[in-house]
């Protein structure tokens, strides 16, 4: 009954939506679908420059990642399979782009140099070690690898033995192709003792300036108007820069799915009925009386019949009680019933059906008959079994100090030290075991049939005693009714319309009191919205073929539902006039304000005439650096510090366009190092520990990613 009164019954509301659904998923799909379901744009995740990865071979690869994942992070996690996916993805573009250009410049990896390196693995190193000297043994190796090969056909387990070892070669000889080209690329790039030289001059170099300075925050932004013919040109002359993937956008409220407090309390009636005698109408018509929790005799039939937890009919110790019933079973009387309340996300109420001092643990041994139906390796039948360890219980009944003798001879288990199994509390056994360990006296022997096999286990010792209490409790998880989720279903429902706007759908969502979001300008392959987890499904279902905009659906998860509406789909391309805006309009601003500025600035002989028709201060800054071009009353400013060593010793130039404002300067003075006594060892050494050989190289994959041609099908499946 627990089981059927848990299971929600919706059918009515949403056999007919699921139904509908269903059929027109299957219609679409049949009616889009130019040969079969099997056609090659569902074998295929992706295809780089026309190879294709497949989605077998890229799901096994992200299930291994996920794995590799959970080892170093704990549980996996939706998030944790997307950025598996995404690491896989990203890894197998950049192999195949390196495979083809390795391919494209007549370079191979060969069979020895893919033997070198597998020989050289640890895990080849140590399972297949000379016993004399230690080392790798490359004859035990091949002659693994001959038998993996001959014998592949003979048994599944050979077979994958197989696969997995040529899996391991590929794998090995793709990163070897990659070390190549990535080698080639990095020695490309080696800095020469010139760029070494003329690092450690940018270094060491040092100017010390005065100058007349015109910041671009002396003009007020509101006056220096950015049209959107600004914008369009800007972004048509540097279109590389703003290439946009499909993008759609949606508006969205949510309401959880959390039980009401109705829907706790009629929980909480239930139990409370559930305590006395109830007349209880049979299929046949008849009336027959059941005794209520506090009477019936049955009580594991009762409970098991009435709770979402069953029976368990062991004592527990008073601080495994449940802390919010403790204090009252522990008061309580025989066959008194505690509650109903709510315990942890459920509504529980006890019956305290016994009180005894028992063990506080229990040292317990044990001979093991196994039989073939728990171990298929065992030599005897259950029957075989249970006779040979009733003859044993016999003799050691009569003779309990043969236990060890007979532990030693007949126990399948051998890894424990004369049978002990350990030392154990209340609540660490199963219950056959406990019962038998803590409600008997030491040096009990009795058989138990576990799912070991046939136990004959020993109370060996026990120790210390305190009162344990035997409980049984109704345990009902707290779930959302029909009632209240139709509710909540129609609340949603009621903003949930086809074809209206986003303002009129954030309007209705706050007239029902639903907090709702927008979650603008995402791809295809997002993870779904950012504030709520698993919603790939969301993100999916906006970029079907047949999606318009005004679309909306409800979505169920676990403990929530979504209402979605789709408000805007934008097509690849550029990027438009408004998505560009903010990124534009300040670069657009500040040309302008360049342009006025340099009209503007009045020009003298000297910086102190030109300092005087501007009304303004001639400034002066020591010991400028291009690595730190840190300007007097500007700040940072490397255009204008990269301008500055440029200019001659003693003359005056201008206007210069910084990043910060408009200059007339003059170099005072400089600190020029003689670069052929500078050691550049130093330089050296910086460069081989920094990244930049790996940034280039990283530069380098990405361009050859952008000239390829990657077609992207992982949102059919994903």
């Amino acid at each position: 009954m627990s089981f059927l009164h848990s299971i929600r019954k919706r059918s009515g509301l949403l056999i007919g939506s699921i139904g509908v659904a269903l059929l027109a998923f299957i219609l679409t799909d049949f009616l889009n679908s130019s040969t079969t379901l099997f056609r090659e744009d569902y074998e295929n995740i992706g295809f780089v420059n026309g190879e294709p990865i497949t989605r077998v071979d890229f799901q096994t690869k992200v299930q291994e990642q996920v794995e590799n994942l959970k080892r170093q992070y704990g549980a996996s996690n939706p998030m944790m399979d997307d950025y598996a996916r995404e690491q896989v993805w990203t890894r197998e573009v950049q192999s195949i782009l390196i495979n083809h250009k390795v391919e494209s410049m007549g370079m191979d990896v060969g069979t020895e140099h893919v033997w070198n390196e597998i020989i050289k693995m640890p895990q080849i190193a140590n399972s297949f070690k000379d016993s004399v000297t230690g080392n790798v043994d490359p004859f035990k190796v091949k002659q693994y690898v001959t038998y993996l090969k001959q014998n592949a056909n003979t048994s599944r387990e050979v077979a994958m033995q197989w696969i997995q070892w040529l899996k391991m070669e590929q794998n090995i000889k793709d990163q070897l192709k990659q070390k190549q080209i990535i080698d080639i690329i990095a020695q490309a790039y080696t800095p020469s003792k010139a760029t070494l030289q003329t690092k450690a001059l940018l270094e060491k170099q040092r100017r010390d300036i005065q100058y007349v300075f015109k910041s671009y925050e002396s003009i007020n932004d509101t006056t220096v108007k950015v049209t959107a013919t600004d914008v369009e040109e800007y972004v048509n002359e540097h279109k590389e820069k703003f290439e946009k993937k499909a993008r759609k956008s949606i508006a969205y409220a949510v309401v959880d799915l959390k039980p009401s407090l109705t829907d706790i309390q009629n929980i909480e009636k239930d139990l409370e009925n559930l305590k006395k005698p109830q007349n209880i109408r049979t299929e046949d018509g008849q009336i027959i009386k059941q005794s209520g929790f506090a009477q019936v005799e049955d009580i594991a039939s009762f409970v098991n019949e009435y709770s979402d937890v069953p029976y368990k009919s062991n004592f527990v110790k008073e601080s495994s009680l449940d802390s919010d019933l403790k204090d009252a079973i522990v008061k309580a009387k025989k066959d008194a019933v505690v509650g109903p309340k709510i315990v942890n996300q459920t509504v529980k109420m006890t019956r305290l059906l016994e009180t005894r001092l028992l063990p506080d643990s229990v040292k317990i041994a044990h001979v093991l008959i196994a039989h073939s139906g728990v171990n298929p390796n065992s030599a005897y039948t259950r029957p075989q079994a249970k006779k040979i360890a009733d003859s044993l219980l016999k003799v050691l009944k009569k003779s309990p100090k043969q236990f060890n003798a007979i532990v030693e001879d007949f126990s399948d288990d051998k890894q424990s030290d004369k049978g002990i199994l350990g030392t154990f509390a209340l609540g660490q056994l199963d219950n056959k075991l406990e019962s038998l360990a803590f409600e008997n006296k030491t040096n009990t022997i009795d058989l138990l049939d576990t799912r070991y096999g046939y136990q004959i286990v020993k109370i060996v010792k026990q120790k210390g005693k305190s009162k344990s209490y035997k409980v049984a409790s109704i345990v009902r998880n707290v779930n959302i009714s029909d009632d209240t989720y139709k509710s909540k279903f129609k609340k949603l429902a009621k903003i949930t319309k086809q074809n209206i706007g986003e303002q009129e759908y954030r309007m209705l969502a706050s007239g029902q009191r639903l907090e709702n979001q927008v979650y603008e300008n995402f791809e295809v392959n997002e993870v779904g919205l950012t504030a709520i987890p698993d919603t790939r499904d969301i993100i999916r279902w906006a970029f079907e073929k047949e999606r318009q905009v005004g679309d909306a659906r409800i979505f169920e998860k676990e403990n929530m539902l979504i209402s979605v509406l789709l408000t805007d789909q934008k097509e690849e391309g550029l990027a438009t006039v408004d998505e560009a805006m903010p990124e534009v309009a300040p670069i657009i601003r500040k040309k302008k304000k360049q342009t006025l500025l340099a009209k503007s600035f009045k020009k003298g002989a000297s910086l102190k005439a030109i300092a005087k028709a501007n009304k303004l201060e001639v400034l002066s800054s020591s010991a400028i650096a291009l690595t730190n071009p840190m300007i007097n009353k500007a700040g940072t400013d490397a255009k204008f510090a990269s301008a500055v060593f440029g200019v001659q010793l003693k003359k005056l130039v201008g206007p210069i366009k910084g990043d910060k404002g408009i200059y007339y300067v003059k170099v005072t003075n400089e600190t020029k190092p003689d670069t052929q006594k500078v050691s550049l060892s130093p330089y050296k050494t910086e460069y081989s520990k920094t990244l930049e050989p790996r940034r280039i190289v990283g530069q380098i994959l990405g361009q050859m990613r952008d000239n390829a041609k990657v077609e992207d099908f992982r949102y059919k499946f994903y």
